[in-house]
C-alpha cells in the first residue's frame, strides 16, 4: 500500500495542478489594451508579491499600459535609518 501511495500521489498532484491551470485560464478574462494602475504600500511589494501579476499584465502582446503607484511615507525605523543615511542626510524611498 505504501508503494502505491508513493507513486500515485505525485501523479494526482500534477493532474490537479493541470486541471486548475486549465480552469483558471478559461474562466478569467485577459486584460487587453487597458490602462492599469497597481497600487502598493511599500517600494518592494511589486517585486516580492506581485511579480507574476506584473509580468502577466505587461506582456507586449496584450498592449496594456501599466503604472505602479507606491504610497510609502519613506520613513524607516531608527535601526535602519543609520544604514540608509549618508553624511547625516537620510536618503528617500523610491
Amino acid at each position: 500500500m505504501q508503494w502505491f501511495t508513493i507513486f500515485a500521489l505525485p501523479i494526482v498532484v500534477v493532474a490537479c495542478w493541470l486541471y486548475t491551470v486549465t480552469v483558471a485560464r478559461s474562466r478569467f478574462p485577459k486584460l487587453t489594451n487597458k490602462r492599469i494602475c497597481l497600487l502598493i504600500a511599500h517600494p518592494d511589494d511589486e517585486a516580492m508579491f506581485f511579480a507574476p501579476t506584473v509580468l502577466a499584465l505587461t506582456d507586449p502582446a496584450l498592449g496594456n499600459h501599466v503604472k505602479i503607484l507606491c504610497l510609502s511615507s519613506g520613513e524607516f525605523p531608527l535601526c535602519q535609518l543609520r544604514a540608509y543615511s549618508h553624511g547625516g542626510v537620510k536618503l528617500t524611498s523610491v
